[in-house]
């Protein structure tokens, strides 16, 4: 698979507050060959992990963290020109934006095919 190869050694949060979510993510991505530099639960933990990475390769982000939304992570992906992919369980449409979604549950195909897409379009 091209994007498995493309991927290997690309370093990813995952933005998760679902713990077995999470692992599974973990796991598909090893699978990959990225490697992961953390799991966040909340938008602060998130921003937090985001602005102490300083070899961050693309987010994983959930839409939803517990009570909060995931909208400010977002954002502020976008100002800091950082890919990312979302990552949900709703039926998520993000007209007019180049942002991957993938929709939950997901295969490692697809996961490769969002994460690769989302790193490519940087990349441009």
């Amino acid at each position: 698979m091209v994007e498995q190869r493309a991927l290997a050694g690309a370093r990813v949060l995952i933005v998760e507050d679902d713990a077995l979510s999470a692992h599974v993510a973990q796991e598909m991505l090893a699978e990959l060959g990225c490697s992961v530099t953390g799991v966040a639960a909340s938008v602060d933990q998130a921003l937090h992990e985001i602005n102490n990475e300083k070899q961050l390769d693309c987010v994983m982000l959930d839409v939803r963290l517990g009570r909060e939304l995931s909208s400010d992570i977002a954002t502020y992906l976008l100002q800091q020109n950082l890919p990312f992919i979302i990552c949900s369980g709703y039926d998520i449409k993000l007209p007019g934006m180049n942002i991957p979604v993938v929709d939950k549950p997901y295969t490692v195909a697809a996961l490769a095919q969002a994460l690769s897409l989302a790193m490519t379009q940087k990349a441009l």
